[in-house]
């Protein structure tokens, strides 16, 4: 039977304007598989966000090549609406 991650609801945005100055927010999204997964939004000028997608292989035993293609951090910055 299939394990069916647990997603954690947040909002990112009412969590950088709670904070002054803040460099950076990251929030623990789910663990799944192995990896811990995270959302990490840095505020840049005209109010917009660099969004990147953090992984973290959780299994010290996990082989290599599965820590490598899975395990760092990816940028997935866009516009939203």
């Amino acid at each position: 039977m299939s394990e069916t991650p647990e997603i954690t609801c947040f909002s990112l945005y009412e969590e950088i304007n709670a904070e002054q100055n803040v460099a950076a927010v990251t929030t623990q999204i789910s663990t799944h598989y192995l990896f811990n997964w995270s959302i990490t939004a840095i505020p840049i000028e005209g109010g917009d966000f660099e969004l990147y997608l953090n992984s973290e292989c959780t299994d010290s035993d996990a082989p290599g090549n599965l820590k490598n293609q899975l395990e760092g951090k990816f940028n997935i910055s866009g516009i939203f609406y």
